[in-house]
């Protein structure tokens, strides 16, 4: 892992986080590996929040993605962007290429946002333990993971955007 991430540091631990069935998350360790089993149907929240409790008491920074969805240079630029202090987050954000409506209660389109004004946060995020720890009480039971940045800034904890990779598919 130390070979793929090119930032300053070393990876000091990896938490993967596997779907096993079970609602109640249980953790096992492995050296510098921690694995989080959690049910697919089980709210999202309850997933990180085992994840981030499993984590080793001398962690302060979390890099969270989708396996398949990570590159060493946006890696790298969320590292490097994550703001100083105990409480920060740092996203990779990338132009909007789809046209995005404006629906009202009723999911009638009534406008078409432009496109000029949309970024698209993408993964890795990387954000400090202490972050994470004060943003997943606030969240709703079933989030996405892009939505994690929101409820920081809610909670008035920084985050940085960087630049991102052209979107994938």
């Amino acid at each position: 892992m130390t070979r793929f991430l090119r930032h300053p540091g070393p990876v000091d631990h990896v938490v993967l986080a596997v779907a096993d069935g079970s609602y109640e998350p249980k953790t096992a360790s492995d050296h510098a590996v921690t694995i989080v089993p959690f049910s697919m149907s089980a709210p999202a929240v309850r997933a990180w929040t085992a994840v981030v409790e499993s984590l080793p008491a001398d962690i302060s920074t979390v890099l969270l993605y989708e396996v398949d969805r990570v590159t060493p240079e946006v890696a790298d630029a969320v590292l490097a962007g994550l703001p100083a202090g105990p409480l920060g987050w740092s996203v990779p954000v990338v132009e909007m290429p789809e046209t995005v409506k404006i629906v009202d209660q009723r999911q009638r389109i009534v406008g078409t946002l432009d496109r000029e004004t949309v970024l698209r946060m993408r993964c890795p995020q990387a954000a400090t333990r202490a972050a994470l720890e004060a943003v997943l009480p606030t969240v709703p039971a079933n989030f996405p993971l892009n939505a994690l940045p929101f409820y920081a800034e809610r909670l008035g904890i920084s985050v940085v955007r960087v630049p991102g990779k052209a979107p994938y598919r």
